[in-house]
Order: C-alpha cells, then sequence, then structure tokens
C-alpha cells in the first residue's frame, strides 16, 4: 500500500511539472504517452519471451539471455524517452562541420568503464566462491548502471554537440581574442572557479554512516548467505561509497586547474549569444 501511495504521488508530481512546463502541450504529451507506452509493451514481451526461454534452458543460459534483453530494453527505454521528449531543431547546414568535444568527454569514461569491466572479468575468474558472488553482485549492478548511464550520457552530448555546431555556423556573437586577451579572460574564469569542498569528514560523516547503516540492517535481516559472506558485502559498499566521496573531493579541488587547463587548449574563440558575450567581455574594457 505504502508503494503504490509513493508511485501515485511520484505520477501526479511529474504530471503537475510537466503541465507548468512551457514546451507542454496536448499534442506532445500524447505521443510521448502512446510511444512509450509502445515501447514498454515492446519490452515487456521480450521479458516474457526471455522467461519462458530460461525456464527451458540452462541456468546460465536463461540468465544471459535475460541480462541482454533488460540492458537493451532499458537502452531502448532511454532512447525512445530522449527522442519524444526533446524538441526538434532545425537540420544543421550542410556546410556546418560537426562538433564533438562533449562526445570526446563520454567516450574518455566509456574507455575507463571497459577496462573496470575488464578487471572486474578478471577478479571474477580468480577469486574464490564467497569472494566471486559478492564481486559478480556488486560489480555487475555497477557495470549495469554503467553501461545505461554512458547510452544517455552519449545521447545528452550528441544533442550538445548538434547545439554547439548549429551555433558556430550561424552564431549570434563571434569574437575572436588575441593571445593576451584569453590569457586574462582565462584567468578571470578560473577565479571564479574555487575549489569546492562539499563534504568535511568531521561536519558530515553521519551522511555516510546513515546509509551504511541502513544497508548493513537491510543485507543482516533479508541477504541469504553466511554472516562473512554479508559483512564482506556491506565492506564492499562501504569501500565504494567512500572511493566516490574520495574522488569528488580531488575533483572539487582541482576544478580551477583543470578549467585553466581546458581554456588554453581551446581555441582563443567564442561564439554564443550576444548577452553572454557582452558579459564575458566586460574585463576587456579599459579602465
Amino acid at each position: 500500500m505504502v508503494i503504490l501511495v509513493f508511485a501515485l504521488l511520484a505520477v501526479i508530481s511529474g504530471w503537475v511539472a510537466w503541465r507548468r512546463n512551457p514546451l507542454f502541450s496536448v499534442r506532445s504529451t500524447l505521443r510521448f504517452l502512446v510511444a512509450v507506452g509502445l515501447m514498454l509493451t515492446a519490452v515487456i514481451g521480450a521479458l516474457i519471451v526471455a522467461a519462458n526461454f530460461s525456464t527451458h534452458h540452462s541456468q546460465a543460459a536463461g540468465m544471459s539471455v535475460m541480462g541482454v534483453v533488460v540492458v537493451f530494453g532499458t537502452t531502448a527505454m532511454i532512447w525512445v524517452i530522449t527522442v519524444v521528449s526533446t524538441p526538434k531543431t532545425a537540420p544543421l547546414p550542410a556546410t556546418a562541420k560537426m562538433l564533438c568535444p562533449y562526445r570526446k568527454k563520454v567516450f574518455v569514461w566509456a574507455k575507463r568503464l571497459t577496462w573496470a569491466v575488464l578487471a572486474w572479468a578478471v577478479l571474477l575468474l580468480v577469486l574464490p566462491e564467497v569472494g566471486r558472488s559478492i564481486v559478480g553482485a556488486i560489480g555487475g549492478i555497477f557495470v549495469f548502471l554503467g553501461v545505461i548511464l554512458s547510452f544517455a550520457a552519449y545521447l545528452s552530448a550528441r544533442q550538445m554537440d548538434r547545439w554547439l555546431s548549429a551555433i558556430e555556423a550561424n552564431p549570434w556573437v563571434h569574437w575572436s581574442y588575441t593571445a593576451e586577451q584569453w590569457k586574462q579572460w582565462t584567468e578571470v574564469e578560473v577565479a571564479r572557479t574555487p575549489a569546492v569542498h562539499q563534504f568535511l569528514w568531521r561536519r558530515d560523516w553521519y551522511k555516510l554512516a546513515w546509509p551504511v547503516l541502513v544497508i548493513a540492517i537491510g543485507i543482516s535481516m533479508f541477504s541469504p548467505g553466511s554472516w562473512l559472506a554479508r559483512g564482506l558485502y556491506v565492506a564492499g559498499i562501504s569501500i565504494f561509497l567512500v572511493s566516490l566521496l574520495l574522488l569528488s573531493q580531488k575533483g572539487g579541488k582541482t576544478a580551477p586547474q583543470r578549467l585553466r587547463s581546458t581554456l588554453m587548449k581551446a581555441e582563443p574563440e567564442v561564439f554564443t549569444s550576444a548577452r553572454r558575450a557582452c558579459s564575458r567581455m566586460e574585463f576587456l574594457r579599459p579602465g
């Protein structure tokens, strides 16, 4: 009953937010619902077929087919939702150059994900049975999330690259800097990007302790296996969360340096709207 109430509230809040969106229209809403409904029906049908296949074949084959269906079904849903919810844009001119700076960033993370998957596969081969089950369960979840998020990030990055290419092909303002002006503007932008410390261990340790405690209680009550396996499972999740915090802190500390490196490698040109271009040129005015 509680889950049903939360689901109903989520649907109502989503509808209210979409109804207030400037892009709202009855036609676009119906198109979205029909497209998502058809795709959801197709995914459910594929899951039923995969489940029937699993009952007549080995467990390994059944799990493999089910995993493939889940991955492709999820990516297909993301693609459909992205396509039908993104407003149509004018096609790029034939002479426009398709840029790819945002997709290059996604490709970097995709390579890192590939190496992580290979390391995970090696661990599954060399670890004993207990460790293999823990690493397989935790790693499988994050591999699945990594694949799905990489696909979603690629779709978003591709759209950003198209918008950037359209602006460069027909800019509102195109400003070329001298080397000295570009260096000066870079230093101003770096000064506006201070190092961020979002998580302080002495102050915010309980924000990490509470999720770990809840996970530990849930695993101890509902997860099968020995107490050793449960403890290793909780330890693995805790190490992962701490690693994420450490990486986030490191990224926040080096944000100004990374921005300087990125801007100094870029061409000394700006393609942007007139309002934003004027605000960036304020510091270049004499006096």
